[in-house]
């Protein structure tokens, strides 16, 4: 459906669970959006099977920086001076997440972490403990396609590998 933000044209794709809207106007990458969030929400209740997550669940999904920073001022309220800090990618409020487009392969590995956020939210009774939300949304990042069927790969997240291979290396892992 037609949607729009501000005076820049944009789609509202509705999907089992979601309602996603972008201003990306490729219809592959809309149909690869839908479907990964399909896969991620798939993903989430076999972590959790007792979660009754109803949907819609609410996307933005930006085609540029400048539209989600405008969005980001209107809606984070207070936390918006911290959100408009990341240098790439996308947050998740109160179980609504917004990102823009940086690429679609990196773009796409946002919005499955940021939907695992999303997921959490409204899945478990009381927030994750940080360190483990975060975990588990990462497990989400490294995505193989096939055809237009996402596959979770955790093991080829080389960029989270590569970081925590430095960080061991250079003695910064907290001591727990």
């Amino acid at each position: 459906q037609p949607w729009n933000f501000g005076s820049h044209r944009g789609t509202m794709i509705t999907t089992a669970h979601y309602h996603v809207y972008t201003t990306i106007d490729d219809p592959l990458y809309q149909r690869l959006l839908a479907k990964l969030l399909e896969a991620d929400f798939t993903r989430g209740t076999l972590a959790n099977p007792q979660s009754k997550v109803n949907g819609p669940l609410d996307c933005y999904v930006f085609a540029s920086r400048s539209q989600w920073e405008t969005y980001t001022r209107v809606r984070a309220g207070s936390n918006a001076p911290i959100y408009l800090q990341i240098s790439a990618g996308g947050y998740c409020q109160e179980g609504v997440f917004a990102g823009y487009d940086i690429g679609r392969d990196q773009t796409l590995s946002v919005v499955a972490h940021e939907a695992w956020h999303q997921y959490a939210y409204f899945a478990f009774k009381d927030r994750l403990p940080a360190w483990l939300d975060e975990g588990l949304a990462t497990q989400n990042e490294a995505i193989e396609w096939q055809g237009t069927d996402p596959v979770f790969k955790p093991e080829l997240n080389y960029r989270r590998f590569f970081a925590l291979k430095d960080a061991i290396r250079e003695k910064r892992l907290w001591k727990v």
